[in-house]
């Protein structure tokens, strides 16, 4: 099920009922998600941090216009990476 939720200046998209358990509940779910991605990515849609996305369809500068400030704060905090894991270190660094 599609559930639109409309915010002043932004729609969110949820997209809900595809699972059952670890499987797709619809065929060819896993196909539809992607090619939902890919169209979000392209309209500077913003993926949900906490949920699997594919982090090369999208530009993070473009998309978060404080990204390099947040970059800064990060070194500025965390200089030696302590609190990197694989995914914060192919996306930060």
């Amino acid at each position: 099920m599609a559930e639109p939720v409309q915010r002043p200046g932004r729609l969110l998209l949820r997209l809900r009922g595809l699972l059952r358990g670890r499987r797709f509940a619809v065929r060819g779910g896993n196909s539809f998600l992607r090619a939902v991605e890919r169209a979000l990515a392209e309209e500077s849609g913003r993926p949900h941090w906490g949920k699997y996305f594919d982090e090369s369809l999208y530009d993070w500068p473009a998309l978060y216009p404080q990204w390099e400030a947040f970059r800064r704060v990060r070194e500025t905090l965390d200089p030696e990476h302590r609190f990197a894991n694989a995914f914060t270190v192919a996306l930060l660094d």
